[in-house]
């Protein structure tokens, strides 16, 4: 009885998504915001039942929205009209591809192109015309460093905004049997704050969730050519200081990428001579604490896909994260210097009822290690309808002359089919490597569950890390350890007065040695949210922590902590304001005992839109402790001045300092997108030392001009 009325239930909810049968259009339209073609005519049918997702969840939007869906054997194509009764406040400060697009109106589309609700895709234009895409995997989580081609443009034009879109099916991965896939699409009015969605209403839900998507019907005759793209590229380097005595003053480095599309959702990818010049430089991190510390990746073939090679849980907050695969241990040595690789192999995508990810690189020697071979291998089976279960294995070592594997299994269970529209998770995964490094062989085992709901949300961790665990290929900044962690969060929203949204929270966390031994405690007993109707907030926290040291710690140099048990508290006051003014600024506060001393720390940021055209950023950070093994202030800063020309003609400019490398760097990169997919980068990396005496002298200089064009057949 009770499997009946699981089905009864799951068939309500299925059955009540919204769904919209697709047109073939005899004529593409021209992507250029006008809307003018035939195929958008005002008798075409067309998708306007929007709902309220915030500031108030299922109610009516305070706008009209209308969107048009229609496609042909080569591209899907989707028109948005966004009216507004205010059009002069629509909020149009963002043009660049791939910048942050939280300060604009905007459209965000989302794909299953396989009905699946385990992976797909979401594309965005704001009314600025910046574009930006990416993936989803595990059924809700973004990953936007993901990039691909297709064309959008937007428009403001009397009491509306619109954007239009052409995803080239040769973009999608998708099951050519197939005749619908899972669609949603939400707008954001930025200055009400404002989210409106066709499908899945929940305040605690982003548009990516899969499961609560609505469809798309009618797709068929779709063609991806013969599965071919070719991108070859050739980059000129110019080093006129010189690291090494052997390196040449100029580099010339021709290289490409071979993708062939097995299948529409297999895709294999041979890279040769792969080179990363116009990646962006590393936003640089003041580490004081004993372990290291992680920083994002930015190259584009590394990048793409690596939604296929998570493993375990994307929950990393307030604990130190293990992970089998880190795709920075490969080209790239500790410190962010490149390591040239020689060729490589990438298999990824959708197999049967399940996915593969297979890496193998060539990496080049280095002044300490040969060249070696790198391999991971991941690959998942779907299980229960939103879950499934998966394996990897990693082989090699880059830091060292010897070899290191590392093998696992993960369990992701995921049920969206709660009631109120509720939702829980839960991971299970096992690791365990073979180093000739540490000598020995470990393992780690971790469990997570989570309720991420509202009002009321919990989320419970556990791991234990063996003192030899070494993934030599992934990341593990804390082996030997137990480690605990919980959450609990309570939010309450009001439909009126000057706090809209209040989230009570606390997060306790718990490391130990392997015998039990507590390493590691912060309490965070109390943490308070108040966010207003506009996006501004006040963030405040106290919290207890507790440290035992059993060697001598150098926090900064020449300032050693020594061995003991430590107790200290501290308070964080964070206040910052929306993104949808010209103006946007924030400052955080900490103060209190910091071990045997005090710390006072501040961070301040500054922001300025004044138009689509012109960025300009300034953060900086200082921290100051005093100790009585020595004081110090750790000062961390930069600067951003970007100007775009146009969405496909932009100037970035970077500049930071922080005052333990005592390293002033610059970071300059000029990016003309020809067409989508066609793409010049010029860029200019500057190092220089003493800029606190004011006497500049330059220690690192790099010039590098690459070309790179995408051919498709």
């Amino acid at each position: 009885m009770s499997w009946l009325l699981w089905l009864a239930i799951l068939a309500s909810v299925v059955a009540a998504k919204p769904s919209f049968e697709l047109r073939i259009t005899a004529a593409p339209p021209l992507i250029d915001g006008q809307l003018h073609d035939d195929c958008w005519s005002s008798d075409q049918a067309m998708i306007t039942d929007f709902r309220q997702v915030a500031p108030l969840e299922d109610a009516a939007p305070t706008e009209r929205t209308e969107v048009r869906i229609t496609y042909d054997a080569d591209n899907l194509y989707i028109a948005v009209r966004c009216f507004d009764q205010e059009a002069d406040k629509i909020i149009a400060k963002e043009m660049q591809h791939d910048r942050d697009t939280d300060s604009d109106d905007m459209v965000r589309v989302v794909l299953d192109t396989f009905n699946r609700q385990n992976d797909g895709y979401y594309f965005s234009l704001t009314a600025g015309g910046a574009k930006l895409e990416g993936l989803v995997k595990d059924n809700d989580t973004k990953v936007p460093e993901w990039d691909t081609v297709w064309h959008g443009r937007s428009r403001i034009a009397g009491k509306a905004w619109t954007a239009e879109f052409s995803i080239p099916m040769k973009s999608l991965a998708f099951n050519p049997a197939g005749d619908s896939w899972g669609f949603n699409i939400e707008r954001i009015i930025r200055r009400k704050q404002e989210i409106v969605r066709w499908a899945g209403f929940s305040r605690v839900k982003e548009v990516t969730a899969l499961s609560d998507m609505g469809e798309i019907t009618g797709i068929t005759g779709l063609r991806q050519g013969h599965g071919l793209e070719f991108r070859p590229f050739t980059s000129v380097n110019f080093a006129p200081l010189r690291s090494r005595r052997n390196d040449p003053k100029w580099d010339l480095k021709p290289g490409f990428d071979l993708t062939w599309y097995a299948t529409p959702s297999l895709a294999a990818t041979l890279t040769v001579n792969t080179d990363f010049a116009e990646a962006d430089v590393d936003e640089r991190q003041m580490n004081l604490t004993r372990f290291s510390i992680s920083y994002p990746e930015k190259r584009n073939f590394f990048l793409q896909d690596s939604s296929l090679f998570a493993f375990g849980t994307n929950n990393n907050e307030g604990w130190s994260p293990s992970r089998p695969y880190y795709s920075r241990s490969i080209g790239l040595t500790a410190d962010g210097h490149p390591v040239d690789i020689l060729g490589g192999v990438k298999v990824a995508g959708r197999l049967g009822p399940g996915t593969v990810g297979l890496i193998d690189a060539q990496i080049d020697e280095t002044s300490t290690v040969k060249s070696k071979n790198l391999l991971v291998a991941r690959s998942t089976l779907d299980v229960f309808g939103e879950s499934n279960v998966g394996v990897i294995l990693t082989n090699g070592d880059p830091r060292t002359n010897g070899n290191s594997t590392t093998v696992g299994g993960d369990f992701n269970y995921l049920n969206s089919y709660l009631a109120n529209g509720k939702s829980v998770d839960a991971h299970l995964w096992l690791l365990g490597t073979d180093s000739d490094l540490a000598g020995e062989r470990d393992y780690l085992v971790a469990g997570e569950l989570n309720y991420p709901n509202e009002p009321f949300s919990i989320c419970l961790s556990g791991q234990r890390i063996g003192e030899d665990f070494d993934p030599a290929l992934g990341f593990s900044p804390r082996p030997g350890t137990w480690q605990f962690k919980g959450s609990a969060d309570y939010v309450v929203h009001r439909k009126t007065g000057l706090v809209r949204k209040v989230t009570v929270s606390t997060a306790p966390f718990l490391a130990t040695d392997l015998d039990g031994h507590s390493q590691s405690l912060n309490t965070n007993l109390a943490k308070f949210l108040f966010e207003n109707a506009a996006g501004d907030s006040i963030y405040v926290i106290w919290n207890t922590l507790s440290e035992r040291l059993d060697e001598p710690f150098q926090i900064y140099k020449g300032v050693v902590i020594r061995p003991g048990n430590y107790r200290f508290s501290r308070s964080v006051v964070d206040i910052a304001t929306t993104r949808g003014r010209p103006w946007r600024g924030g400052i955080q506060v900490r103060g209190g005992s910091h071990y045997a001393g005090h710390i006072r720390y501040y961070q301040g940021n500054v922001e300025w839109r004044p138009s689509s055209h012109l960025y300009m950023g300034l953060n900086y950070t200082l921290q100051e402790i005093r100790l009585p093994e020595g004081s110090f202030a750790a000062r961390l800063g930069n600067f951003a001045l970007n100007y775009t020309f146009s969405p496909n003609l932009s100037l970035n400019t970077f500049l930071q300092y922080d005052n333990k490398s005592r390293l002033f760097g610059t970071h300059l990169r000029l990016k003309w997108i020809v067409q989508p997919g066609n793409e010049v980068f010029l860029v200019l990396n500057q190092n220089y030392t003493n800029p606190e005496e004011w006497h500049l002298r330059p220690v690192d200089s790099r010039v590098s001009t690459k070309v790179a064009w995408t051919l498709r057949f």
